[in-house]
């Protein structure tokens, strides 16, 4: 019971709220819930984006601290960034701006953190 009042305090009575937003939300839990398939039938309602996937530490563990040849290097630019909070925006409920690399190496992050929360999308780094 308390995960209901929990998940309509994230969702339905946040500041994020938009009825287009909880109707899409809605039809994807309906999807899991209750049809339990596989077909994707909305948007994402929450997405993570990696501004960036160079760091300057050297964790043992982390694919980006060793150099690992598999992935190259980059930084998202804020025009892509933009071009996908412009298609997915108005289902979005969060974006987390982390993964692999440091977030703050990326110069454009305190756009894409304005830009983000300029269509009321509740934006989140995490640094490890």
């Amino acid at each position: 019971m308390f995960n209901i009042f929990k998940r309509l305090k994230l969702y339905v009575f946040s500041k994020e709220f938009t009825f287009k937003r909880f109707f899409n939300l809605s039809l994807l839990v309906f999807q899991e819930r209750v049809l339990k398939n596989s077909r994707v039938v909305g948007y994402p309602y929450l997405v993570y984006i990696d501004p960036i996937n160079i760091c300057t530490l050297k964790c043992p563990l982390c694919p980006t601290g060793q150099n690992s040849k598999a992935r190259s290097r980059g930084k998202m630019s804020f025009d892509n960034f933009k071009k996908i909070i412009d298609e997915i925006g108005d289902y979005l409920y969060f974006v987390g701006l982390y993964n692999w690399g440091e977030p703050f190496l990326n110069k454009d992050i305190f756009k894409m953190i304005k830009y983000s929360k300029s269509k009321k999308i509740k934006t989140e780094i995490r640094i490890s």
